[in-house]
């Protein structure tokens, strides 16, 4: 008698953790669907989003560390050349529009070939207080500069965007300045970005975050150019009452 109360106890308490699963299900796709219907986003949404994906029984999730999903490879201190045909990729290259005309040149070397960048590496910045990262996306012969880690993803179930998306998450950026060392110059060992620990949900998931990061960053871009151009009126209009006056 006692064994079929403590089967039935048992019975009842995987019934109320099925239905608090439902519960939580039906709300995160609730807030997912609520959030996506948004025509802008902040980082805060997303990485809600993201959270929701991450900890949902119906998303896949795997944590993985960076070493077990990509090659990592320091960048390599060369002298510029202004005849080379070589691309020098460097911190600063990053911020540029067209990095692939107005990058330093240096000679190709046979000593290059395994240095080479490819579509798709991810860049990543090893010195400073900016920790940018960026995809290499460049029909170009490029080598990345000592001032940059080159992330090469060796599994086709994982986007490098969705890589890079991570990566320059605020939060993600913290934890990793947390364990720079230096005092002048904030240095990055290549050890911490082998061993950090990165979520990755299923293809499906990662492309609607990089989708929706796009959505991000081209509408802070068009906000730029709206309040640039208000400026430039602005401006016009002042400077026009001043000619009038006088």
């Amino acid at each position: 008698m006692c064994k079929d109360n403590k089967k039935g106890e048992k019975k009842e308490f995987r019934n109320q953790i099925s239905r608090i699963n439902h519960k939580y299900f039906s709300e995160s796709k609730r807030i997912v669907n609520r959030i996506l219907t948004k025509k802008r986003f902040n980082n805060l949404e997303i990485w809600k989003i993201f959270r929701i994906f991450a900890s949902c029984k119906f998303i896949t999730k795997m944590i993985r560390e960076l070493k077990d999903i990509a090659s990592i490879h320091s960048g390599t201190y060369l002298s510029s050349c202004p005849m080379g045909e070589v691309a020098y990729i460097q911190l600063k290259d990053l911020t540029m529009e067209t990095p692939e005309t107005t990058a330093t040149r240096v000679e190709y070397l046979p000593k290059m070939k395994n240095q080479i960048l490819q579509k798709g590496d991810i860049l990543f910045a090893s010195k400073g207080t900016s920790l940018l990262c960026k995809i290499f996306n460049y029909d170009i012969l490029a080598i990345a500069s000592s001032s940059l880690f080159s992330i090469r993803i060796n599994d086709q179930n994982i986007m490098p965007e969705y890589i890079c998306w991570y990566l320059n998450h605020p939060e993600v950026s913290t934890l990793i300045k947390a364990q720079q060392t230096g005092s002048s110059t904030l240095l990055l060992h290549k050890s911490i970005l082998e061993n950090l620990k990165i979520p990755i949900p299923d293809l499906n998931t990662q492309k609607k975050i990089v989708k929706i990061s796009k959505l991000q960053q081209k509408e802070q871009d068009l906000m730029k150019s709206i309040a640039e151009k208000r400026a430039l009126i602005t401006n016009q209009i002042l400077l026009k009452c001043i000619r009038v006056n006088d």
